[in-house]
This record gives C-alpha cells, sequence and structure tokens, in this order.
C-alpha cells in the first residue's frame, strides 16, 4: 500500500506531466524524468510510465512511446477526469493546496491545480463537506478558469469579445498578464492596444477568445506586485497615493483591526468608543465599497477632498429615499 507522501508525489507528477503534454509537444520518458526531478528526487522512466497509465486510466489519448515523445493525440482536460473524485473532499483539498501555495511547494504549480478544483466547489450540484465550507457565489465563466490561466502563462496577443455594463459587445486586441481574484470575482488584467494601457476585464463578461497576429510587447513589463500595490481590489484610478485617515466606532472597529482593508493599513489612534485607521493607498471604487460597508459606524477625517466625498455619498443616498 502505497504511503501517503508517495500519493502526493504522485498528484504532483501528473499534474506537471500534464502540463507538459498539453502544451501540443513531444515528451520522451528520459525528457519528463528530467522536468519532474525537481519534484520528486526518486522520479524514473519507469514511474514516468506508471503515471502516463494514470492518465490514460482518467481518459488521456496519449500516442507516443518512452523514447520517441509522448503526446496528446486529443485534447484532453483533467479537470474533467477529475469528475470521480469524492466531491464531499474537495473543500479539503483546496484549503490543503492553498497551504501548499504559500510555501516553496508552488513551484510545483499547485496554483493551476488550484484553479481547476476551485472551479469544480464553486459550481452547482457538489456535496457539502460537513466540515468545511467556502462562500457559494454563482460566477459565470468560473469554469473558464483553466483557459484564461493558460492565455496568461502562454503570453500571446489574442482578440476578445468583452461586453461592459450596460453596452454592446466590443472586440478587444490584448496581451494577458495576470489572474486575479476579488470579493468572490475574478478578473483578467491585460493590456490593451487600442487603451495603450492595462485595463481589467471581468471573466463573466469575456465571451470568444482568439489569438491575434497583432505584436504587443508593452505586456511583457508588467509587474503585477509594483502596479497593485498601492490599491484595494483591482481597480486603477488615479496615480497619486493619498494618506487617509478614518474612525471606526467600536462595534465594528474590531473587524477592521482584525481583517484589514491593505497591507498599509495601520492604527493610529484608540478611545473608549473608537479606533483610528491609516491607509497609504490610491482611492478606487473598492476603497468606497469598503467604506460604504461600514456607513454607519464610520467617519473619514483626511484628506479633506475624501471626507466631502463621503458626505456627498451619504447625501444622495437620504436624498433618494427621503
Amino acid at each position: 500500500m502505497p504511503k501517503k507522501g508517495d500519493s502526493l508525489l504522485k498528484l504532483y507528477r501528473i499534474v506537471k506531466i500534464h502540463q507538459l503534454l498539453r502544451s501540443n509537444k513531444s515528451y520522451s520518458a528520459a525528457e519528463l524524468v528530467e522536468y519532474l526531478s525537481e519534484i520528486d528526487g526518486s522520479v524514473n522512466e519507469r514511474k514516468i510510465g506508471l503515471d502516463i497509465q494514470s492518465l490514460r486510466n482518467l481518459g488521456a489519448d496519449i500516442k507516443g512511446h518512452r523514447f520517441g515523445g509522448f503526446f496528446y493525440q486529443q485534447p484532453f482536460s483533467l479537470l474533467n477526469a477529475l469528475e470521480g473524485v469524492d466531491t464531499a473532499e474537495m473543500d479539503e483539498v483546496i484549503s490543503f493546496i492553498r497551504q501548499l501555495a504559500k510555501t516553496k511547494a508552488a513551484f510545483f504549480e499547485l496554483d493551476k491545480l488550484l484553479l481547476h478544483l476551485e472551479q469544480r466547489v464553486r459550481a452547482e450540484g457538489y456535496a457539502d463537506n460537513p466540515f468545511l465550507e467556502f462562500e457559494r457565489v454563482e460566477t459565470k465563466n468560473i469554469n473558464r478558469l483553466d483557459e484564461f490561466y493558460r492565455y496568461v502563462t502562454e503570453k500571446r496577443v489574442r482578440e476578445i469579445e468583452y461586453t461592459p455594463f450596460d453596452s454592446e459587445p466590443e472586440t478587444k486586441v490584448i496581451f494577458p498578464v495576470i489572474l486575479r481574484e476579488f470579493n468572490n470575482r475574478w478578473t483578467l488584467i491585460a493590456f490593451d492596444r487600442a487603451k495603450s494601457a492595462y485595463q481589467n476585464f471581468a471573466l463573466d463578461r469575456i465571451g470568444k477568445v482568439r489569438l491575434s497576429t497583432a505584436t504587443l510587447v508593452d505586456g511583457n513589463n508588467f509587474d503585477s506586485k509594483t502596479y497593485f500595490k498601492d490599491v484595494i481590489g483591482n481597480t486603477i484610478e488615479s496615480d497619486t497615493v493619498e494618506r487617509i485617515v478614518f474612525t471606526v466606532f467600536k462595534r465594528r472597529a474590531f473587524y477592521v483591526e482584525t481583517k484589514p482593508w491593505h497591507h498599509s493599513q495601520q492604527k493610529i489612534g484608540e478611545g473608549e468608543e473608537s479606533m483610528t485607521f491609516e491607509l497609504q493607498i490610491k482611492p478606487n471604487r473598492e476603497f468606497w465599497a469598503k467604506v460604504m460597508e461600514h456607513i454607519e459606524d464610520i467617519e473619514i477625517n483626511e484628506p479633506e477632498v475624501l471626507r466631502i466625498e463621503f458626505q456627498e455619498r451619504v447625501q444622495k443616498i437620504y436624498d433618494r429615499i427621503f
């Protein structure tokens, strides 16, 4: 009977082999051993043969042999092949992989496997786990996460059909650079040729995707850590970082303290009835969503322009109701 560690290494190997074969290239057993040696130091051609057979057992149409190279004869979805997995265990698997992704195991492309599993666990009809529960939010195009992940990793220019809110579909020429999830919504960040800037494209509004013959080089210079460093969420609406000071009354202050809005958040004061915090961010719609979520218990102190904007937003609500 294989040990638990052996089973986990086999999973790593199978995911990596799948990733390689889906690139439409062929790989000999010796080449696969070389690619997988950093995942499993004990890997050899015999194990590769067993892993190839495991993929075949899952339904993969793999042609070739150990010397000439293995390749997918037909496109194969590992996600669909996992339909036989006990769905009651899916949340536990996702939780486990999230923990691994914070360690050096991220080298194993576990982020991609997480996308596979997250697609499944958020789909309708799956059994609840009695010990773990994720927020169930019906999201259009969640089943295409793996597809969009591939667009990002392939680093090729694409044409997409995109439908903005209250508008007709548009054709966009883009260079995908990263997938980001915020507030249970996935967004594709890409360099937009027409606007000569990075733009956010909500996955639930992307239709058909095609390869483009256009050339866009700016996307190759994208640095996500720098780009999103000073914002909450995904939206960039300003180039100026503001020092924002706000006060939250005690019934909600502990929540804000223990679940910071942004990595720059600091508590700079505390009284009997409230706590005062400081942020260093570029204000955007996600920031205002946080503020309005706490509308009954929050005051913006600085800067004055945001304090006035908050008052105007509250006044509009009052005028609409009364």
